[in-house]
């Protein structure tokens, strides 16, 4: 609640809330008294924290009720302004398909985007309470890459990129497409490092099923036991099959049937006398 005080002609008000102000500037009017107003952000908040944060204003002398209406239609746009500028902030920072992080320069985190729990099943709250625990969802076959890799983030001034293997919470194994880079503050102070990762478990699985075709199509080129008469393969099971058939099962190769003109002179001389 509002208090207030008549010390010697000094009328000094305290309160949150704007319509006690504006019953002040009537006062102000029928009193004809000089005044101090102090007065405060909508939301609850401490004098320290006011101090710090530039939004206590004091206004001295005597104020109509006109100019303070106008002062009080003028700080709530200014307020509105300002929530809006930060929804859109949290719209664009907390919204991204990507992990996003904001590492300061002793490696703590920053930010942490809420995506981190689609994507490794841990909440932005265990990232920044515990830094170390992106080093310890790392798959061992990639740790070494990837401490050699934050180690370069306190000399490195350049984007840097890394593709490396984590461990969900539920023990799946996913592929991060990891890129960062320093940031600076406006008088080129070192701020940390902003990085982003991607989920790259499909691209990788389609690459690896890409590389087992090929290599299944490389092993034509080696030895194949074939037939001398018949011409049928013999496969890794030991059974001969014909040639359209191992080939189909190996490749995405099909065949067509035909005959060419000599087999058509051997097996059909009557229809090739005219040649």
């Amino acid at each position: 609640m509002a208090r207030a005080t008549h010390d010697d002609k000094l009328l000094w008000f305290t309160g949150g809330m704007f319509g006690l102000l504006l019953l002040l500037a009537w006062l102000n009017e029928v009193l004809d008294l000089p005044q101090v107003l102090l007065s405060a952000p909508s939301t609850p908040i401490n004098w320290r924290e006011s101090l710090i944060e530039s939004v206590v204003i004091l206004i001295v002398g005597l104020v109509s009720l006109k100019e303070l209406r106008l002062y009080l239609s003028l700080r709530r746009a200014a307020e509105e302004a300002l929530r809006r500028s930060e929804e859109k902030y949290r719209t664009v920072a907390d919204y991204p398909v990507d992990w996003e992080t904001w590492e300061d320069p002793h490696g703590r985190y920053v930010y942490v985007s809420p995506s981190c729990l689609r994507i490794t099943g841990r909440s932005r709250e265990e990232f920044i309470e515990r830094p170390e625990l992106v080093q310890e969802i790392v798959s061992p076959e990639d740790r070494e890459a990837f401490s050699r890799h934050q180690r370069l983030h306190v000399t490195e001034n350049e984007m840097a990129r890394l593709d490396f293997r984590i461990v969900t919470s539920e023990g799946e194994e996913r592929w991060i497409s990891h890129i960062c880079q320093p940031v600076y503050g406006r008088d080129g102070v070192w701020l940390g490092r902003r990085s982003s990762n991607r989920d790259i478990s499909i691209r990788m699985r389609v690459i690896g099923e890409l590389e087992a075709a090929l290599a299944e199509v490389k092993v034509l080129r080696g030895l194949i036991p074939i037939c001398a008469n018949c011409k049928r393969i013999r496969d890794d099971e030991g059974y001969w099959r014909r040639i359209e058939e191992y080939i189909e099962a190996r490749s995405e190769a099909q065949f067509t049937h035909g005959l060419c003109q000599d087999c058509i002179k051997t097996l059909y001389p009557e229809l090739s006398k005219g040649d």
